[in-house]
């Protein structure tokens, strides 16, 4: 699946069209750090989740 995330922002970044990711995992703190990490330029989750997803140092960044 990762294999995929990033084979999709590498696409993305080449058509100059974002990635994002919507629901549980972009939910997860340990996960939107990967996700991040893959190239995903945003993560939309439940608003209860990002209490514990915006200390994350790479979600702190444009």
């Amino acid at each position: 699946m990762l294999d995929m995330v990033a084979a999709a922002c590498a696409g993305g970044d080449e058509t100059g069209k974002p990635v994002g990711v919507c629901g549980e995992s972009a939910g997860d703190p340990y996960l939107a750090l990967v996700l991040a990490g893959l190239g995903v330029a945003s993560l939309s989750m439940a608003p209860s989740k990002v209490p514990a997803v915006k200390p994350c140092p790479v979600a702190a960044q444009p």
